[in-house]
C-alpha cells in the first residue's frame, strides 16, 4: 500500500502543475522616457550645386558691324555648377547665417541670325549673402540677400 501511495504522489507531482519559483522574480523597472531629439541649425556646412540656365529672348542693342541688327534673338539652355560654404547660428527660433559660393558655367544661348554670330555665356559666378530665418523643429523659412559677381 505504501508503494501505491508513493506512486500516486509521484504521479501527482508530475501531472499537476505548480506555481513557478518566485524567489528570484524581480519587478521590471518601467522603460526610460525617450525625449524627441532637439534640432539645432547652429554650425558650418559645405555643399555642391548644379543648375540649368535657360534663355529665350531678344537682345535690343546696336551691333558695330556692317549691317545693323537691332533685335537679335537668343535661345538655349546652359549649365552652372559649383560649391558653397556657410555657417548658421540659432538663437531661440531665429537663425542668422552667412553663405558664399563659387561656380562655373558655359554657353547659355546662341543666336540664329545668318550674318552675325553671338552667344550668351559666363565663365564664373560668385555670391556672398546673409541669411535671416525662423526655425521650427527641422524646418526653416528664411530671407537671404547679398552680392553677386560674374565673369562673362
Amino acid at each position: 500500500m505504501k508503494k501505491l501511495l508513493f506512486a500516486l504522489i509521484a504521479a501527482a507531482t508530475f501531472l499537476i502543475p505548480g506555481n513557478g519559483a518566485q524567489a528570484a522574480d524581480l519587478d521590471i523597472p518601467p522603460p526610460e522616457e525617450v525625449r524627441p531629439a532637439t534640432f539645432d541649425w547652429t554650425g558650418p556646412y559645405l555643399g555642391i550645386y548644379g543648375a540649368a540656365v535657360a534663355v529665350d529672348g531678344t537682345f535690343d542693342g546696336v551691333c558695330s558691324c556692317v549691317t545693323t541688327y537691332d533685335d537679335i534673338e537668343h535661345s538655349g539652355i546652359g549649365y552652372a555648377w559649383g560649391g558653397l560654404v556657410g555657417f548658421n547660428y540659432q538663437i531661440s527660433s531665429i537663425v542668422l547665417g552667412l553663405e558664399g559660393d563659387w561656380g562655373i558655367g558655359g554657353t547659355v544661348a546662341t543666336n540664329d541670325e545668318p550674318f552675325i554670330d553671338t552667344d550668351l555665356s559666363f565663365n564664373q559666378i560668385a555670391t556672398f549673402r546673409a541669411r535671416f530665418g525662423l526655425a521650427h523643429e527641422n524646418t526653416m523659412v528664411y530671407l537671404t540677400g547679398g552680392l553677386a559677381a560674374a565673369e562673362a
